[in-house]
C-alpha cells in the first residue's frame, strides 16, 4: 500500500506503524477471506460428491443424532434433509426390533481398537419413513474431531439383491428336486431295464430248448431216405429253425446291447446264399397268398463278404 500526500511531511514513525499496521491487519483480512473462499468451495464440493453418491452417506454425532443427511439417505429412508437433521438415528432409520443391535454395533465400534472392524459392511433392517422395512448393508466409521467422536455412515438398499438371492436360492432348490427327481426315474429305468433283460433272457433259454429238439429232428429226418420233396420240406423246416434260433439268440444280443456287452461276428459269408435263406422265411406265407417273391442281384454286387451273418439274414 502506498500513501500519498500534497505537501512535503517531516518523518513521522508513529505514522508509519501506524499504517504498517492497517496495512497488515487489510492483510490479513484478505488472507482469511480467500481461506473462506477456499473452505466454502472445498466445502461445496464434498457436498456435492456426498450428494451425488450412490448411497446413502450419513454423519452422526456421539449422541447419535444425524448431523448430515444427503440426497440419496433422502430417497431411501423416505425424510428429507431438514427433517432428519437433529433426530436419534436409531429411532429414524431403524425399526424398534433392530434399535438394540445398532447401538451395540456403535459400542463395539468406539470400543473395538481392531481398524478391520471400521468399514466392516454389516446387513440390518432399515425402517422407511412410511413404516415399511427393507434390508440395508452399513458400513460405519468413528472419526476423531475436536476432542469428540463423529460417525459416517454409509448405508445401501439391498431389496434388489436379496430378491435376486431368493431368487437364486429357489431356482437352486427347484434344480436340486429336479435331479431328485430325475434320479428316481433313472434307478426305476435301471430296474426296468435289468427286468426285461431278465425275462428276455429267461424266455429265449426257455425257447431255445424245444428249437434245439425240433432243428436235431429235421437233421435225424434228413439223414433218412425222402423223396425229393419232403428232402426239400424238410431242409426248408431246419433252415427256418436255424434263422429261428438266430432270432431268439439275437433276442439275448439286445440285452447285451443295453450292457454294452454285444460283440458282431466277423466271418465269411455268401451274401447269395444268405439272403436265400431268408428269403425261405416267408416264401411259404407269399406262396399261400399266390404272390411270387424273388430276389435280384445287380451284376456290381459283390457275393462273398465279412461280417456277421446272422444279421444280414434276417435284416
Amino acid at each position: 500500500m502506498e500513501f500519498y500526500s500534497k505537501e512535503a511531511q517531516a518523518e513521522d514513525w508513529d505514522l508509519l506503524r501506524t499504517l504498517g499496521t492497517a496495512g497488515r491487519q487489510i492483510g490479513l483480512f484478505v488472507e482469511r477471506t480467500e481461506v473462506e473462499a477456499a473452505l466454502q468451495e472445498n466445502e461445496a464440493r464434498t457436498s456435492l460428491i456426498i450428494d451425488t453418491a450412490l448411497d446413502a452417506v450419513i454423519t452422526i454425532d456421539r449422541a447419535g443424532r444425524i448431523t448430515e443427511w444427503n440426497t440419496q439417505a433422502e430417497q431411501v429412508f423416505g425424510w428429507s434433509a431438514l427433517e432428519a437433521i437433529g433426530r436419534d438415528v436409531a429411532d429414524t432409520i431403524f425399526p424398534p426390533s433392530h434399535r438394540p443391535g445398532y447401538r451395540e454395533y456403535v459400542q463395539r465400534l468406539l470400543e473395538s481398537r481392531d481398524p478391520s472392524l471400521s468399514n466392516m459392511l454389516v446387513e440390518m433392517i432399515g425402517l422407511r419413513r412410511d413404516g415399511r422395512e427393507f434390508p440395508v448393508e452399513i458400513a460405519m466409521t468413528p472419526l476423531p474431531v475436536e476432542g469428540s467422536v463423529i460417525f459416517s455412515a454409509f448405508i445401501r438398499d439391498i431389496t434388489s439383491r436379496k430378491e435376486a438371492e431368493r431368487t437364486l436360492k429357489d431356482y437352486a432348490q427347484q434344480l436340486e428336486s429336479i435331479n431328485q427327481q430325475l434320479d428316481t426315474a433313472l434307478k426305476e429305468a435301471k430296474a426296468a431295464t435289468e427286468a426285461k433283460s431278465s425275462f428276455l433272457a429267461t424266455m429265449s433259454h426257455e425257447i431255445r430248448t424245444p428249437m434245439n429238439g425240433v432243428i436235431g429232428m429235421a437233421g435225424l429226418l434228413l439223414d433218412t431216405k425222402l423223396t425229393d420233396e419232403q428232402r426239400e420240406y424238410a431242409e426248408t423246416v431246419q433252415t427256418c429253425g436255424d434263422h429261428l434260433l438266430t432270432i431268439i439268440n439275437d433276442i439275448l444280443d439286445f440285452s447285451k446291447i443295453e450292457a454294452g456287452k454285444l460283440d458282431l461276428e466277423v466271418i465269411e459269408f455268401d451274401l447269395r446264399l444268405a439272403m436265400d435263406e431268408s428269403l425261405d422265411l416267408v416264401a411259404e406265407r407269399a406262396s399261400s397268398k399266390g404272390l411270387n417273391l424273388a430276389c435280384l442281384f445287380h451284376a456290381d454286387v459283390p457275393r462273398n463278404l465279412l461280417g456277421d451273418p446272422g444279421a444280414y439274414g434276417r435284416w
